[in-house]
């Protein structure tokens, strides 16, 4: 036996094969079971056990023979690592495995005449729970960097729970209470352990299973919160469509507001990104909303969570950090049926500006006279995501722009610049979509965190379209003053919100600072969602806290095409959307603090 498994081993060298993938639908029995991880657009290594094996393009596989593979006769596992520095016999492992957008799980992978059953994205490791799970309020296992990628449509899934604290006896009593992805614990859950159970579908006794138990018991959550939607019951019909701009707060703000005290008013638990985010997604849920922008959405949170979830409801998601050094960014998600993504653009502040896109050429040319301001301009961050949805109707465009301006009472200078560059990029787009015929509708949808109060001055470039060269804001940090030049533009924007007092509720800073505006030439306001009164959230003392997951509050807001509809409705439209994922970054630098005219102090969620 010892000499057949060594000439086996030894075929790992000697005998090379082609192997390729054939589409089965059935669920046909196979001795050997590979596993693989499809991680978007990264290079990838293979391995069987520790014995690494080089990948080639275009999905083939250099691989051991058939009677090395034999001698297992068990399940065999293929490790799929991230990077391209492992090396196998001194040569590099290139390529990927999978080079399509959509893979079908149910595949064969064929050795010579022995088909082995491939499973994509299979979880690595034991799945681990939150801080604590609450009733009331929907809880889903967490993974690490490589199972996140896993297929949630090739597993079961099981939850159980029991009453004793499974850790301290041999003869825990699992009862089932769900078999999907996520779970809602229920009051009578309160007191009780929870466990999920992750099993390869149509496979029973070879199938890998993942089980996680929560260390601590279901405690018992708020009631359902008053903040959830009143007036969004229902889908909008026809041309009409529905807006939502939130600012969840990312993770790592979170935790640093956490380190620096500010949230001793929240449950631990309720700070953890799992719980929060859940709250956020079941939160959106209920708008109903066509057009959805985020901001602060760490990659990791998007990756594992909101991408799937709204994928799963039919929609088309879009994601983009906000600098290679910051783990977190914006989305935007939109519904296929209403809309077809014409085209995506992200311009960065100040890149786009200092590499001489034309567009912002004459800002470049004004900038680089003023030599601190053009450094401290060039050291900030932040990004426009710029969507063109065309509606059902062929002949409208919407032009819906998601952003997120810097923070700190100090930084009203740059928030000027970053945005007219906004405005700027909104207009040449507007312009192009024009061009296509006299009677094309093209309108902009602005949505962001703009970090600027009502009566400062990058709302009042906003609405009027003009700003003065001696406007105060240009000189808010005396040692990076700008000498100042005059703003305009024509896109015509109205703020579907007036006189609001607060989206941001925190303990040091209550005020507004998150907007969505609307061109009031080409559409209307029909209705906006009220916020939360000043009264339940004094109750919760600020945000975040048990019931609300973030420190700014949720946008939400009907707009309709002045003009009727030449068309009966909305059709479903057939565009395939690429993937805007892009690599992970790391950790940007501490926020900004202070307050000031226009701008926005210390808060929990800031950049």
């Amino acid at each position: 036996m010892t000499c057949w498994i060594s000439q086996g081993v030894l075929l790992l060298f000697s005998m090379i094969i082609t192997a390729f993938f054939d589409v089965q639908d059935n669920e046909e029995r196979f001795d050997t079971c590979f596993y693989v991880h499809k991680v978007y657009g990264q290079s990838k290594i293979l391995s069987i056990g520790n014995t690494p094996l080089s990948c080639k393009l275009n999905t083939v596989f250099n691989i051991i023979s058939t009677q090395f593979i034999s001698i297992f006769k068990k399940n065999v596992v293929i490790k799929l690592f991230i990077g391209s520095k492992r090396t196998l016999e001194g040569r590099d492992c290139k390529s990927t495995i999978f080079n399509t957008a959509n893979q079908n799980v149910s595949k064969t992978l064929k050795i010579g005449n022995e088909k082995c059953k491939l499973m994509v994205n299979m979880p690595e490791k034991t799945f681990s729970f939150p801080k604590c799970t609450a009733s009331n309020y929907p809880v889903t296992p967490d993974f690490n960097e490589i199972d996140k990628y896993f297929d949630l449509y090739a597993f079961d899934f099981k939850w159980s729970k029991c009453s004793v604290d499974p850790k301290n006896t041999q003869t825990a009593n699992w009862v089932e209470v769900g078999t999907t992805f996520a779970y809602c614990p229920k009051p009578d859950d309160i007191g009780h352990f929870l466990r999920f159970e992750s099993k390869v579908r149509g496979r029973k006794e070879t199938a890998m299973t993942m089980v996680a138990v929560a260390d601590t018991p279901v405690v018992r959550g708020e009631p359902k919160p008053k903040w959830l939607p009143r007036f969004t019951g229902k889908n909008l019909q026809g041309c009409s469509f529905r807006v939502v701009s939130y600012n969840v707060l990312s993770d790592m703000y979170a935790k640093r507001a956490e380190e620096r005290g500010e949230l001793v008013h929240c449950p631990y638990y309720a700070t953890d990104c799992t719980y929060r985010m859940d709250l956020v997604l079941k939160e959106l849920k209920e708008y109903n909303a066509d057009v959805i922008c985020l901001q602060e959405v760490d990659e990791y949170a998007y990756t594992n969570m909101f991408r799937n979830f709204f994928e799963r409801r039919g929609y088309y998601a879009l994601y983009q950090l906000k600098h290679p050094k910051i783990n977190e960014g914006l989305a935007c998600f939109f519904r296929a049926y209403k809309f077809r993504l014409c085209e995506i653009s992200c311009i960065a502040y100040p890149r786009d500006m200092f590499c001489m896109n034309p567009v912002f050429q004459y800002l470049y040319e004004e900038v680089k006279k003023n030599k601190n301001y053009a450094d401290a301009f060039k050291s900030s961050s932040g990004i426009l995501m710029c969507a063109v949805l065309q509606t059902g109707n062929l002949s409208r465009y919407v032009v819906v722009g998601n952003t997120h301006l810097r923070s700190g009472e100090e930084n009203g200078h740059i928030r000027l610049m970053q945005t007219m560059m906004a405005v700027e990029h909104l207009q040449h787009i507007v312009a192009k979509y024009k061009q296509i015929g006299p009677n094309v509708e093209v309108t902009p949808v602005l949505c962001g965190d703009l970090n600027s109060l009502p009566q400062s001055s990058v709302l009042e470039l906003l609405e009027t379209g003009s700003l003065p060269a001696d406007c105060p804001d240009w000189r808010s940090k005396v040692s990076e003053a700008f000498e100042g030049m005059p703003l305009q533009h024509d896109l015509r924007l109205k703020s579907a919100y007036t006189n609001l007092a607060y989206t941001n509720y925190t303990t040091d800073f209550k005020g507004c600072v998150d907007y969505i505006f609307y061109n009031c030439d080409d559409l209307q306001l029909i209705q906006t969602v009220p916020i939360p009164a000043e009264s339940e959230l004094q109750a919760q003392v600020a945000l975040p806290s048990l019931a609300y997951p973030s420190d700014h509050l949720a946008l939400v807001a009907d707009l309709g095409w002045r003009r009727d509809a030449d068309a009966s409705g909305p059709s479903r439209l057939q565009a395939k959307l690429g993937d805007l994922q892009v690599a992970p970054g790391r950790r940007g630098a501490p926020k900004p603090r202070g307050r000031s005219r226009g701008g926005r102090g210390k808060a929990a969620g800031n950049t």
